[in-house]
């Protein structure tokens, strides 16, 4: 008999998207011994049409809640995530369906018909030790210690690879509008509150971005049909919903053994998200403090998602400002900037203004100014937090960044030639300079 599992875990691009399918498909007996129905696989010979996947059990946690009466009675069902909530439901079975756009991932049902994700984990890789370490901290599998980090239910071993259980839960990014100053408020304090966590288990994520942000509210509706979805909106209004963060692909356990207790990784292999990466990227740098890095990165979805309420809440520039900056010495490690988000809530709270509709897409955060409309008052108290992009070398650096086909890396390796030039001196010195110390010592 053959591998169940007979290619590697670990290559993206080793197999297609219905290769991965089949696989899933063949593995459906396996997981059902384990207690894991796999949603029905519908799969086509046109690549242009996205196969798809229907789940097999009726299944309804909400026997109360009521669309088109308005009745949103539900229970939370955490670790599991809220469902349905339609107003043009396709189905009236209690099953679900989605797009399969990659085949990383599986939809399953556990015997009492709960939602879950599996994910393939290769044995041994970053992702695998993150995972193991998530599971074994019963506080992120309870509501009251949660910290924002999707929960991993269960790891199923197989030929040396794993299968990561989780709870489905649904994307943030074609959502209803966090609909208030203070439930937004309350996202980033959860979304921080993630990172510190992360950081203090000396995890990296290196991915923060929409497509690895989830909320614990899913239903049949599409791309066009979830942002009025009722039911979510009602559970937003309410603060009934978690964003989290998801996936680590990408990260890295930088245990200090190894990587020493500041560790330092190299810019080349930093950038995995798209157009503004945080300053360290755009400016060429020879290295990056990891930690430093995922708080810009979280910054950066921060300005992108959150730019619209800072009229309203006028703190968040300067958190935001605190969390991206290109001074390096004043940027908010994640535990600052959560103790700093917590001290904006009481300012959000009760403030009555409504988000109904998405806010259209914000400048990129290198390239807006988020404090222009703010009282002068307020700028010149908070100077200090204000990122100050106008000196001359920054906009230089901009201009190569944007304008001239590979100015960043021209940057970078003028910096890595600098730092070599500089390097040799203190080579060849260095064996005197010890010899110097020792002397020294003999002699006192």
């Amino acid at each position: 008999m053959g591998n169940l599992i007979w290619f590697d875990p670990g290559d993206r691009h080793s197999v297609t998207t219905n290769q991965l399918l089949v696989f899933w498909d063949s593995m459906r007996e396996w997981f059902a011994e384990r207690g894991y129905h796999l949603y029905r696989l519908t799969i086509f010979d046109d690549p242009c049409i996205v196969p798809y996947a229907t789940s097999t059990i009726p299944y309804n946690p909400h026997p109360r809640l009521n669309v088109r009466k308005k009745e949103f009675e539900a229970e939370d069902p955490f670790p599991y995530a809220y469902m349905g909530g339609d107003y043009h439901n396709k189905r009236d079975d209690d099953l679900y369906e989605l797009g399969l756009y990659t085949g990383r991932v599986m939809f399953a049902q556990d015997t009492e018909g709960r939602h879950v994700v599996i994910k393939l984990v290769k044995g041994g890789s970053e992702e695998d030790k993150i995972l193991h370490l998530l599971a074994s901290r019963p506080e992120l599998k309870k509501r009251e210690t949660f910290t924002a980090i999707i929960p991993i239910l269960d790891l199923l071993p197989c030929e040396g690879h794993w299968f990561a259980v989780m709870p489905r839960w649904d994307i943030t990014w074609n959502s209803v509008p966090f609909p208030t100053p203070e439930v937004c408020v309350q996202q980033i304090i959860f979304l921080l509150k993630a990172l510190t966590f992360l950081h203090e288990n000396r995890i990296f994520h290196h991915d923060l971005c929409s497509r690895n942000m989830l909320i614990n509210h899913f239903s049949n509706a599409g791309l066009l049909g979830m942002p009025i979805n009722p039911f979510r909106k009602h559970l937003l209004q309410q603060g009934a919903l978690v964003c989290v963060l998801s996936d680590f692909d990408f990260s890295i356990l930088l245990d200090e053994e190894r990587y020493g207790p500041n560790p330092r990784l190299g810019i080349l292999g930093a950038d995995v998200i798209g157009d503004f990466p945080p300053f360290e990227t755009l400016h060429g740098h020879v290295d990056y403090d990891p930690f430093k890095y995922d708080v810009a990165l979280l910054g950066i979805w921060f300005s992108d998602t959150f730019q619209h309420i800072v009229k309203d809440v006028p703190l968040i520039a300067p958190l935001i400002d605190r969390m991206v900056t290109s001074r390096l010495d004043k940027r908010f490690t994640a535990k600052e900037a959560l103790s700093f988000a917590e001290g904006i809530l009481p300012t959000a709270a009760g403030l009555r203004t409504l988000y109904t509709d998405r806010a259209p897409r914000p400048p990129a955060y290198c390239e807006t100014d988020l404090w222009k409309d703010l009282p002068d008052d307020f700028v010149n108290q908070w100077a200090d937090y204000r990122d100050d992009r106008s000196s001359l070398y920054l906009r230089f650096l901009y201009y190569l960044n944007r304008h001239v086909p590979y100015g960043t890396y021209g940057v970078y390796f003028f910096r890595l030639t600098v730092r070599a030039i500089l390097f040799v001196p203190r080579l060849f010195f260095r064996p005197f300079a010890a010899f110097s110390r020792l002397l020294v010592r003999r002699v006192t």
